[in-house]
């Protein structure tokens, strides 16, 4: 599920295919994550449907989708981020990596 690289920033991304709110969010990561000033961000995509989506949410506390969990290059939470956001809140949200 995460990776074990050490010189990336992951920024996990909690959803389920039946959310729309996750849909929504989608062109607005992508949008974001083309930038290459977030170049060193590995977006980690985690379905809550399924098992081992189950077993993050649990690890990390996600009660609700879209969570945004901000991992730093030795896997531990810088910040979260709930529900909805707009491309600039995303970006801010980033630049605390």
């Amino acid at each position: 599920m995460v990776s074990q690289s050490t010189k990336r920033v992951k920024l996990m991304k909690f959803e389920a295919s039946r959310c729309a709110p996750c849909r929504y969010m989608v062109p607005i990561i992508d949008s974001v994550l083309k930038d290459s000033l977030y170049s060193n961000v590995e977006l980690v995509n985690v379905n809550v449907d399924d098992e081992t989506g189950q077993e993050a949410a649990r690890k990390f506390s996600v009660r609700s989708i879209p969570t945004f969990i901000l991992l730093d290059n030795k896997d531990q939470v810088v910040d979260i981020l709930i529900g909805t956001a707009s491309e600039d809140q995303v970006r801010e949200f980033l630049s605390k990596r």
